[in-house]
């Protein structure tokens, strides 16, 4: 476009390519202004018929995107909402539970910002889920730090201590599972830049980095609101001072007891132990056969607003006309007037046009310049050439191709391009324009192509099979060429996006599996035992931890097979998430048991006591802060 407003005979202007983008859109937008939403008419028509029409742009699809994103902010501030109260009821009311979840909030803001300046883009899956996500996970990690510091405040010995050795006590005993879970997580995170998709690069980047920001925000600065909190409020809990100080009640207390009197004797007994095995085996089994039962794909309806045209236009598109606008492009450099390079894009595009979802268009600009100038090319019975290549001394060898030099190419490739009516829309970049107005095809050509026409492709396996079937003919080629097309830029992330999340799910094992060792081996490196036996214990712990988030992801993307929900790419940042999430809750637990001593029922009922209301606390929050997504308008 920059281009050709710049080399117009009449009215030459010059404009920058960010201008062109905002003029093109202007049109666009005022296209659909003018375009009628939606125009329906019934039998009472002139020929009997219904008729319906829908209005779409090319700029359309991003304008999906952007509406889609506007509604996030709402859910957010519900979200945010459950998670501030939840928090306050569920410690007595306490004032620094408010401060702990605003110090997240600020955790969460500074991490997109961080990466925002280290040059990461947000996208509208980023804008819609991210948030979320991170408010649960943030809070988790605060409330481990504020139900330990109120289950210690309960013994006589540490009433005694000081407000900074209180949060010294809170952070040797939590610090080391906040620090675990953190980085369990961030690794989690950075597994899903893996995955070759630019919106789950991006997510997963975001993710990363805001999962640090918000560690440091807890270990710092709420230990150190603690520490303001117990020196200035001693009674921090609201429904405490209200009570009065001869109140018997506390929660710490409650939930200890309920913990050590119902849920560890429940939780230790033997046929509870039996019966747990033979359900999750159960769930293992009907979770293969969901898995078998996943699909790929992800319709554009299901991420437009309900009740909108755009909406209709998309179902009417999915339903009636598996429809699609192709293109082969070559990039720049490729030498066209040898008779080699001609044979092999020919070759190429026979071939594409041999694939069975691919539909003949139009023959390309080098077939149809290499018939031009042929013997066959006819003036007068073809209305689209005005003058054949024979009279201007361009012509073909006897296998029909041109081999009379590069210059001899270009001068024949400008005669044809100004003679005859061109129907193959190469597009050809750059063009310059003469003082007569004449416009002229450069050498070197940067970029040309040729279009055709994709169909028949109802189902995401049809796409995925079209684009290996073209791309094979393509990247087979020792030419430089690329397809182009919606089926391209929206379909192709499904040609190994579930092998890419089983690998993906098999590094998070490795890597939580190196990172769980390391952490209960330096949690236990103070027990009296030979190095070989605590690496043994630190291993052992470790492999729990791994089984329990495999379990988990069985478990997930088995749901989702039976659940009817297809996998793409925000499915998969769901699952990425998981991982974290997954581990954020079993790595407490795991890490008690192995610091404690004693059989071992004795250590998973002190794990239980430490862990089981912080593990609640890190579900429900967590819960709270995405629950809120279920009202949204996107699908």
């Amino acid at each position: 476009f920059v281009d050709k407003v710049a080399t117009r005979p009449n009215d030459k202007v010059t404009i920058t390519v960010d201008e062109a983008d905002i003029i093109l859109d202007l049109w666009m937008d005022g296209f659909m202004a003018a375009a009628p939403e939606k125009k329906e008419s019934d039998s009472s028509s002139s020929d009997q018929k219904g008729v319906m029409t829908n209005s779409y742009a090319a700029k359309t699809f991003n304008d999906i995107l952007d509406d889609a994103s506007d509604n996030a902010y709402p859910l957010l501030i519900t979200g945010l909402f459950l998670i501030f109260l939840y928090a306050f009821v569920t410690t007595g009311l306490t004032l620094l539970s408010l401060g702990g979840v605003s110090l997240v909030l600020l955790g969460t803001i500074s991490g997109i910002g961080l990466s925002l300046g280290f040059g990461v883009s947000l996208n509208a899956t980023t804008i819609n889920v991210l948030p979320f996500l991170m408010l649960g996970l943030g809070v988790d990690d605060m409330f481990i730090f504020l139900r330990t510091l109120m289950q210690i405040r309960e013994r006589a010995d540490v009433k005694k201590m000081s407000p900074e050795d209180q949060v010294a006590l809170v952070l040797r005993e939590s610090g080391p599972c906040v620090c675990l879970t953190t980085f369990t997580n961030f690794c989690a995170f950075m597994i899903g830049t893996l995955t070759p998709l630019p919106v789950v690069q991006q997510f997963a980047m975001t993710a990363g980095i805001t999962v640090i920001v918000s560690w440091f925000t807890n270990l710092v600065g709420f230990n150190a609101l603690c520490v303001l909190s117990l020196k200035y409020t001693p009674n921090i809990s609201i429904s405490k001072a209200l009570c009065g100080s001869g109140s018997t009640f506390s929660f710490a207390t409650w939930s200890k007891k309920i913990v050590e009197t119902k849920i560890s004797p429940f939780l230790t007994n033997n046929v509870v132990r039996v019966v747990t095995i033979v359900f999750f085996v159960g769930i293992w089994g009907l979770s293969g056969y969901g898995i078998s039962e996943i699909e790929m794909g992800l319709s554009v309806s299901e991420i437009c607003k309900d009740g909108t045209q755009t909406k209709d236009f998309i179902s009417v598109r999915d339903s009636y006309f598996a429809f699609y606008s192709t293109e082969v492009a070559a990039y720049a450099g490729v030498k066209w007037h040898e008779p080699a390079v001609q044979t092999e894009y020919l070759r190429v595009e026979s071939e594409v046009y041999d694939v069975t979802y691919n539909l003949y268009r139009v023959d390309s600009w080098l077939k149809q310049f290499l018939a031009w100038c042929g013997t066959g090319c006819n003036s007068v019975t073809n209305p689209l050439i005005n003058e054949c290549g024979a009279a201007f001394g361009c012509v073909v060898n006897s296998a029909g191709y041109f081999d009379s030099g590069e210059i001899a190419f270009y001068n024949c490739l400008n005669e044809w391009y100004q003679h005859t009516t061109v129907t193959s829309v190469p597009s050809f970049y750059p063009l310059t324009t003469t003082a007569a107005g004449r416009r002229l095809v450069t050498n070197p050509i940067e970029f040309v192509e040729f279009p055709l026409y994709s169909q028949k492709m109802w189902k995401t396996d049809d796409f995925v099979d079209m684009i290996d079937a073209t791309r094979k003919v393509i990247d087979d080629s020792t030419l430089n060429l690329f397809p182009l097309g919606i089926s391209f830029t929206f379909w192709e992330q499904y040609r190994n996006l579930k092998s890419l999340l089983i690998q993906n799910v098999g590094v998070a094992v490795v890597c939580t599996f190196t990172i769980g060792s390391v952490s209960i081996y330096i949690a236990t490196i103070n027990k009296n035992a030979p190095v070989h036996e605590k690496l043994l214990k630190s291993a052992h712990g470790s492999i729990i931890m791994c089984i329990a988030m495999v379990s988990t992801m069985l478990s997930l993307m088995g749901f989702m097979g039976l659940a009817d929900i297809w996998l793409s790419a925000i499915p998969a940042l769901t699952v990425i998430a998981a991982m974290g999430i997954c581990v954020d809750l079993t790595a407490l637990l795991t890490l008690f048991f192995c610091v404690s001593s004693g059989t071992r029922d004795e250590r998973i009922k002190k794990a239980l006591v430490t862990v089981f209301v912080p593990t609640v606390d890190s579900m429900l929050s967590t819960i709270f802060g995405c629950v809120a997504l279920a009202g949204s308008d996107v699908s």
